[in-house]
């Protein structure tokens, strides 16, 4: 019978799995309130050690894809960008091209892990600008709408920075 990863209504799991327990895991939320955030601060909560299981899990012929995905859907994005620049300032390359280059994935799989790792200013401006960035005919409305009517702004200031940066970089690349 194959190990259950339990994870209580704290959103805490009841112990911190290897690489091989996490592959082999079947995820279980037990009395879960629909009602909090599902992705809270995971406690005990080491990025050094998430790092490693990430490059061991990357590292090889044969990549554990739900090893990765384990790591990266049950911390916060606080906790993921720790990861990262744990995973970085251990093996010297970004976690990002990592993933991209290591897993022989594409479409939304690769697209969902890429944006998981993204901070949540740079996600919303990559998305605000994919939406703006389309014919006019077929401008993504609902996509504006739901980041420009549902964010604070605090939240509204990143996203505009974020954008900011990320067109100028465009620009200049051309």
């Amino acid at each position: 019978m194959e190990p259950i990863l339990k994870v209580p209504a704290n959103g805490m799991p009841k112990s911190q799995s290897s690489s091989s327990e996490l592959l082999h895991a079947h995820v279980h939320f037990e009395d879960v309130d629909m009602s909090t955030p599902t992705l809270i601060e995971m406690h005990p909560f080491d990025p050094v050690k998430q790092a490693e299981l990430l490059h061991e899990a990357l590292k090889g012929i044969v990549a554990k894809n739900k090893v990765v995905m384990t790591i990266l859907t049950t911390h916060n994005n606080f906790q993921r960008q720790r990861i990262a620049a744990a995973y970085s300032s251990q093996y010297h390359k970004n976690l990002t091209t990592v993933i991209k280059h290591e897993l022989n994935i594409v479409g939304h799989y690769e697209q969902t892990l890429l944006a998981l790792l993204q901070p949540p200013a740079d996600y919303d401006a990559h998305e605000l600008h994919h939406a703006l960035s389309a014919s006019k005919l077929l401008l993504d409305e609902e996509t504006l709408i739901e980041i420009l009517c549902s964010r604070n702004n605090h939240d509204l200031h990143h996203i505009r920075t974020a954008y900011m940066a990320r067109t100028y970089y465009m620009y200049r690349r051309v």
